[in-house]
């Protein structure tokens, strides 16, 4: 398949499939508890985007048990939605529906039958141009099928040694090995975690987003929310109260009242220097912590109508209004059509956001 300048590609993987398959390249793969496969998230991504097209974050879906693997987790999500499959149902419940010996095969259909809903969802709400299924199971022929009678291009990525034959009779089919290649003289495992003393502390990272807002709004003070929603809200005191604690960063409130957050060295006369904060920039920060909030106290489906009704109530905003800012959010990438439950509220997110709305 020759890449298409323009070209937008949206990526489905199978993870039980792909580890279970990489398992067998390494060893017999007859071991529950043999390690999950260490992919190298980056190089696998870049090869697709380099022999298919456009491949962006919000059109990557990675369907699997994370809780088993919960390592590899942390470096895919940076890049894609993930979806556990065992978040639907109880351990307890699992049991009761299935025995030992039935398990995998419980967990197989329950992928299945997720990633072919995520495909639909993404066809109805960001269709693309070329859809690529990252799995060796046939029972994904059934979704490739209907993306071809909408006049999709479909590709399977095959991740086994003996891909189904229903899928390579049938439909355009490449090995995984030849994204991602595998050293099958190694053990395939996932890495060591990284030394506690390797790892930046909660304060050095704040630091350094501080640092950044300072220079980016010279003049103003930075509504702490900004922070609280960059760190995640439940665990934001806790950590700012650290930062604190260690003279890394102060706490105060600008004339308005509104909490504001600044560099300990920035200090004049040994106290923190008391500015107000930009109206643009106060209200920017308002909007975030509210959808931040939303998004980790409720369990509700969400909708773009649904946050839209968050933001109006956040600024006390007109309809038109809020729409404007969800377009914004939208714009920046922290809200995405394809996860609107998972706000994004990287640094880099942010800082487009607030480009968009403050200036």
């Amino acid at each position: 398949m020759n890449r298409m300048p323009g070209l937008r590609v949206a990526l489905f993987i199978d993870y039980e499939n792909l580890v279970n398959a990489l398992k067998g390249r390494s060893s017999s793969g007859s071991s529950e508890t043999e390690a999950a496969p260490h992919l190298d998230v980056d190089r696998l991504f870049q090869s697709i985007r380099q022999r298919f097209g456009n491949l962006d974050p919000e059109d990557i879906v990675v369907v699997g048990d994370f809780r088993k693997h919960s390592r590899q987790s942390t470096g895919l999500s940076r890049q894609a939605h993930l979806v556990d499959v065992n978040a639907y149902e109880t351990r307890p419940g699992r049991g009761q529906e299935a025995s030992r010996s039935g398990a995998k095969a419980l967990m197989r259909n329950a992928g299945n039958v997720t990633l072919a809903y995520y495909v639909g969802l993404h066809v109805g709400r960001r269709p693309a141009d070329a859809y690529l299924l990252l799995t060796g199971d046939s029972a994904a022929a059934a979704v490739a099928d209907e993306l071809l009678r909408l006049g999709k291009q479909v590709t399977f990525i095959t991740p086994g040694e003996a891909p189904s034959l229903m899928l390579t009779e049938r439909f355009n089919c490449i090995a995984f090995k030849e994204l991602h290649p595998i050293d099958q003289r190694q053990p395939v495992e996932e890495p060591e975690a990284a030394p506690a003393e390797a790892i930046a502390s909660p304060g050095e990272e704040i630091v350094k987003i501080l640092s950044i807002l300072h220079r980016q709004y010279p003049g103003s003070g930075i509504p702490a929310a900004l922070l609280r929603v960059w760190l995640g809200v439940a665990k934001a005191q806790r950590q700012l109260d650290r930062a604190r604690n260690e003279n890394r960063i102060d706490l105060w409130k600008d004339p308005s009242a509104v909490e504001c957050v600044s560099l300990y060295r920035m200090r004049m006369g040994g106290k923190p220097v008391i500015m107000p904060a930009r109206p643009a920039l106060r209200q920017a920060a308002e909007v975030l912590l509210e959808l931040a909030k939303a998004a980790e106290t409720s369990r509700k489906t969400w909708t773009r109508a649904g946050w839209r009704k968050v933001v109006k109530d956040a600024g006390g905003f007109s309809s038109s209004e809020a729409k404007q800012w969800l377009e914004a959010l939208l714009g920046a990438g922290i809200l995405r059509d394809a996860a609107l439950g998972r706000p994004d509220f990287r640094l880099e997110k942010l800082q487009r956001f607030l480009d968009q709305v403050v200036g």
